[in-house]
């Protein structure tokens, strides 16, 4: 089962994080508003490691991508399934 981390950017004004909400989806104009692979929800936690992946079952090497909103920042990025 896949897991996520992150860290906050250098840049941030946050100190510490308070929330985070993860969605996933097959194509990236899926996000954020259309997530057909995983939709976290907004979990308040301040977990930034080993976050379980909750969504539908993945295929080996699948791509999907992902977008992470942690507190105010927003961070895009292609994940590779392997």
């Amino acid at each position: 089962m896949p897991t996520f981390s992150w860290k906050l950017p250098q840049d941030t004004t946050t100190k510490t994080q308070t929330a985070y909400t993860i969605v996933v989806a097959s194509k990236p104009e899926l996000l954020p508003n259309n997530p057909d692979v995983w939709n976290s929800g907004k979990v308040a936690s301040s977990q930034s490691v080993f976050v379980k992946y909750e969504g539908k079952p993945l295929k080996s090497r699948q791509n999907v991508f992902g977008k992470f909103n942690i507190g105010m920042k927003t961070i895009t990025r292609q994940i590779g399934v392997k």
